[in-house]
């Protein structure tokens, strides 16, 4: 494996490191209010391809609030039980304000002007939340570092290329090993196709099966350990 695959939080000065599973990301920084709940954090992703390197840039930022967020929820969940039972970061909120779950385009609506203007700043975090949400609901959170890994593996030879929101759910779909379209099409994003039968990727033609999400309400937290993200998945 390549990188580094290990998520460290420190609760407060002087108390012991807390070794959060497996996760992927480290802290570069950190403040807390009273109750312990992450207040601000940086995270540095650490999956590399087998270079070493990093490779594409994601219309979802590599590096960001979505990225940084999705992990303060994971690291909420450990201080304060209750948590436990809820979808990360509340994602299921996404239905205050989209109740059909399809009307907030991500793919016109991510950190823009747009996005401000029509729904208000942090809406689209919100989505991008419920939608790894359900995604970790069906196969856990391993997928989530094998998708960057198959990013940093699919584009190493143009590790500039900026990557369409096709191309993107294309990795998505890849490191899961099921397609990834339909159901980010049920949620209101604007793709190029809707079904994804085949792809190459390391020299092997993938097939790929519809994955069967609906846009229902995201299940608990999952903060089950990461395993070897450079397999393919399994699931039920």
């Amino acid at each position: 494996m390549q990188g580094r695959c290990y998520y460290i939080q420190t609760h407060k000065k002087g108390s012991p490191p807390v070794k959060i599973s497996n996760f992927i990301m480290e802290i570069d920084s950190h403040y807390f209010i009273d109750d312990g709940l992450v207040e601000t954090t940086t995270y540095e992703g650490k999956i590399l391809n087998e270079d070493g390197n990093v490779a594409g840039i994601a219309p979802i930022p590599n590096r960001g609030e979505a990225h940084a967020g999705w992990f303060q929820g994971k690291v909420n969940a450990l201080f304060k039980e209750e948590f436990l039972d809820q979808a990360n970061r509340n994602c299921n909120s996404m239905f205050d304000y989209d109740p059909d779950g399809n009307k907030l385009d991500l793919a016109t609506h991510y950190e823009n002007e747009a996005l401000n203007k029509d729904w208000g700043k942090g809406k689209e975090w919100t989505k991008t939340w419920y939608m790894w949400q359900k995604i970790d609901d069906r196969y856990g959170p391993t997928w989530y570092p094998r998708w960057k890994w198959v990013q940093h593996t699919r584009w190493k030879d143009d590790p500039e290329h900026h990557l369409s929101w096709d191309e993107m759910v294309e990795d998505m779909s890849i490191a899961v090993g099921e397609d990834l379209f339909p159901f980010i099409t049920k949620l209101g994003t604007s793709l190029e196709k809707s079904r994804l039968e085949s792809i190459e990727f390391n020299g092997e033609t993938l097939q790929l099966k519809p994955a069967p999400i609906e846009v229902t309400p995201g299940g608990p937290v999952r903060m089950d350990e990461i395993g070897d993200y450079t397999k393919a998945m399994s699931f039920n």
